[in-house]
């Protein structure tokens, strides 16, 4: 019998290697948790994890049984299985902490990391944008495990980063930036389709990941001693905080009520902090915060926040 699983598990091995391959899309979740035979899956990823080698595989092969976990989640949340689902995003925070360690290693010794940043970046990128939509549907007893496993994502996305800023500042940021664009449109995306909370969501993550792109534009600065290429890349942002702000415009006038504070929200972090931009975009914020229709409730919620803030200071 033993024989038999460790052939299986062997042929299962080699299949989920073709599968896992692919990019740009889960791959199909095969076994799942709620699976009796579930085990035998286990099997054969340990028998996998036992035949690679060197911490760059070992590193990139754990991004790939993320993408399997983040598939076995996706399929048992669509069916409303919460103890199976939770399972799989468990096994998914392994994973990620056994890449984590890998890449932690490979800094250290001064290992290449060419391939693998670009791999776990894109990887986490979909997991967090699968996470962000299934949040909203989701049963109310795996909401709190799906905003924890995002925050696992997050954080490792940018601990990647950073240890990539660490060697090639301009790099980081342009994967950053590349991470706001996906993000801004996903946001788009569900607010005009009524997905207020996902799109909600990928707000969120977008202010989240500009704090970065300023944190690393500001390493290339300290960094980078050719002045031209900072001047290039200072552009860069420049124009695609200019597109974001009026991508964020364009959503803010297709969305219902409830939504608009948000998405104010994220437009003046948007143009904060930023001379040119503000000099574009205030005048026009202010006309839009002067014609918003804010429901009485929310108006309630606001004031009293504001009362508690002014009797804590």
């Amino acid at each position: 019998m033993l024989k038999k699983i460790f052939i299986f598990g062997i042929f299962l091995f080699f299949c989920a290697g073709v599968v896992l391959a692919q990019n740009g899309v889960l791959p199909d979740p095969g076994l799942t948790p709620d699976s009796p035979f579930y085990f035998l899956e286990i099997i054969a990823e340990k028998i996998g994890n036992f035949f690679t080698f060197g911490d760059k595989a070992k590193a990139e092969r754990m991004v790939d049984l993320m993408d399997e976990r983040m598939a076995e989640a996706q399929k048992m949340l669509k069916e409303k299985k919460v103890e199976p689902a939770k399972k799989a995003l468990e096994r998914y925070q392994k994973h990620f902490q056994e890449f984590e360690k890998k890449l932690e290693k490979m800094g250290r010794e001064g290992e290449s990391l060419d391939g693998v940043i670009e791999k776990v970046v894109i990887a986490t990128e979909k997991h967090i944008a699968v996470l962000e939509k299934v949040y909203e549907k989701a049963p109310y007893e795996a909401k709190n495990t799906i905003l924890r496993v995002m925050g696992v994502s997050l954080r490792g996305q940018e601990k990647a980063l950073f240890v990539l800023n660490q060697r090639n500042s301009e790099r980081a940021l342009r994967f950053q930036i590349e991470i706001m664009d996906r993000r801004i449109e996903r946001a788009r995306r569900r607010i005009e389709n009524k997905n207020l909370v996902s799109g909600k969501e990928a707000l969120k993550n977008y202010e989240r990941g500009e704090k970065r792109a300023e944190f690393f534009l500001k390493s290339v600065k300290k960094m980078e001693k050719d002045p031209e290429k900072i001047k290039n890349l200072e552009k860069l942002v420049l124009e695609k905080t200019k597109k974001h702000i009026e991508v964020l415009f364009e959503i803010y006038k297709k969305a219902p009520n409830q939504a608009k504070l948000g998405i104010l929200r994220a437009i003046e972090n948007s143009i904060r902090g930023n001379k040119k931009i503000e000099k574009l975009f205030k005048e026009k914020l202010e006309k839009t915060k002067r014609e918003i229709s804010i429901p009485e409730r929310t108006r309630k919620e606001v004031k009293k926040r504001k009362e508690k803030r002014e009797i804590g200071k």
